[in-house]
């Protein structure tokens, strides 16, 4: 509430004038009653993922039981919105629905169960209108029910260079993301590289960026 404001609320049996004390009193207050709104506004609008910054945003993360794991903010949200989407999930296609585009926001375009687009039972098609190397699209797994296995179909893909590489390690495997690619329709130089170890501690896959 500014200055003005609060001058027109006094009744008519108060002097309005400038030189008066109640003017002059009001003058004093106003800029503090309006910062105490802008606080407490701030304090409203904080209490969502989409504006909480710093502090704030650690403790919606507290509540939700996901850590920052040294994210900045930005990097930060899309990890808290699938978290909260996660959390009410039951593995039907309107949760997974919800909860890839909470980390793909507007680069989802649908989901499609994988027996009807693809001809492969036990799977779903996920399609974006193209390929972020900032999303963490391994998360996708955790929302999947036990079995169902994701394939990304992106309709329109603007990297140069596609890295693909594989690591098998004693018999555990690493994927390196983009994964489960069957058909790259794409005139990006494309990069494939595969490694086995065998008691090696370290392997390096080339070619680097």
């Amino acid at each position: 509430m500014n200055l003005k404001n609060m001058i027109t609320r006094l009744t008519s049996n108060y002097n309005k004038n400038e030189n008066s004390n109640i003017y002059k009193l009001f003058s004093i207050l106003a800029p503090e009653v309006e910062c105490l709104k802008d606080i407490f506004e701030k304090i409203e609008s904080w209490q969502g993922i989409k504006n909480a910054q710093g502090h704030a945003l650690d403790l919606i993360g507290d509540d939700v039981r996901q850590e920052r794991l040294g994210l900045n903010d930005e990097q930060y949200r899309p990890m808290l919105r699938f978290k909260v989407s996660l959390n009410k999930s039951n593995a039907d296609i309107d949760s997974v629905n919800t909860a890839i585009k909470s980390i793909t926001e507007d680069n989802f375009i649908r989901l499609h169960e994988g027996y009807d687009y693809i001809n492969e039972p036990a799977s779903i098609v996920i399609r974006l209108k193209s390929f972020d190397k900032n999303v963490r699209y391994d998360l996708i797994d955790d929302i999947l029910a036990a079995g169902v296995r994701a394939n990304l179909k992106v309709e329109k893909q603007t990297l140069d260079r596609l890295y693909i590489g594989s690591v098998t390690l004693c018999g555990e495997t690493t994927t390196v993301y983009p994964y489960n690619i069957r058909t790259i329709e794409n005139k990006a130089t494309v990069y494939v590289a595969t490694g086995y170890s065998a008691g090696i501690e370290t392997i390096e896959i080339l070619p680097k960026r």
